[in-house]
């Protein structure tokens, strides 16, 4: 099981990312799979921290927990009501110079996750991720 609890800043980012690592080496979990899940931590991590508005006394908490082939990631914060998964897909075949700001970073979140869900549960915004460790990560780009 893992579990870190940051303040919102940026810079606090960085312990979350070496825990994490450390609970992935512990856990013998694929560095594909490892790579894939600090993608989507650090997008949605930094959404909460940007965009969330939390108070600055406010935390962040972050677990995970491999169960059998799966690995997955609940993201919890007191910001904003924010559903990131609600938001339509970029469409990724326009140039860029075509396409709107934004959005790309949690479409490749919802691409590479096998499961993503958001809720707001006590006044917080509850995300949760999961991904199966045996399947080809690298193929998940489309």
């Amino acid at each position: 099981m893992f579990a870190y609890t940051l303040k919102p800043e940026l810079d606090k980012m960085v312990g979350l990312v070496n825990r994490f690592h450390d609970f992935c080496r512990a856990g013998n979990v694929p560095e594909t799979v490892e790579r894939h899940i600090k993608l989507a931590l650090d997008e949605l991590v930094s959404n909460a921290i940007f965009y969330g508005k939390p108070d600055p006394d406010s935390l962040i908490r972050v677990s995970a927990r491999v169960t059998g082939q799966t690995l997955s990631l609940e993201i919890i914060d007191s910001g904003a009501p924010f559903d990131p998964f609600s938001r339509q897909d970029p469409d990724t075949t326009l140039s860029i110079a075509e396409r709107d700001i934004g959005g790309l970073g949690i479409h490749l979140v919802k691409k590479l996750m096998d499961h993503t869900s958001y809720q707001r549960v006590d006044n917080q915004n509850v995300v949760r991720l999961s991904i199966n460790l045996t399947k080809d990560t690298d193929s998940n780009y489309e």
